[in-house]
């Protein structure tokens, strides 16, 4: 796998573990813990946001590295597989953000990066919080 693939990868991947970016989602902290805890300790809808919006950070930081030119649109393939089977193919990262099958990780990402690549970049975000906005929150007292 060429250096620039897994350069790509480890920077959006290092990005979104970093609590700084989940501040601006008005997170105090990067969401940390095991599955069993998180499942026990934590309702559905909070584990469903976390992972939605970790999604969301890993795919718009990729359209951002192909925007900028730092990698070639058809590459994103190779990212992905990144994100989904780790640097060496064998990891199952696709369960870390909270998805059903490594097939659904690979179309999820494919897809929502050329949704972000086939607009203009001042769209994005107004492309977010629609797809966030399918998230069902927990109702509020």
């Amino acid at each position: 796998m060429r250096d620039d693939v897994r350069q790509v990868a480890s920077t959006c991947m290092g990005l979104v573990l970093r609590d700084t970016l989940w501040h601006h989602f008005g997170f105090r902290r990067r969401p940390m813990g095991g599955r069993i805890p998180r499942r026990i300790f934590l309702p559905a809808w909070r584990v469903d946001l976390e992972h939605a919006v970790s999604r969301e950070m890993l795919i718009m930081l990729t359209a951002v590295h192909v925007t900028a030119g730092v990698i070639e649109r058809d590459r994103v393939e190779d990212v992905l597989r990144i994100y989904v089977r780790g640097p060496n193919g064998n990891s199952d990262l696709w369960k870390t953000f909270g998805y059903t099958s490594p097939e659904a990780a690979e179309n999820h990402i494919r897809d929502s990066v050329s949704a972000y690549l086939d607009c203009g970049i001042q769209e994005w975000l107004g492309i977010l919080p629609e797809r966030l906005g399918t998230i069902p929150l927990c109702q509020r007292a």
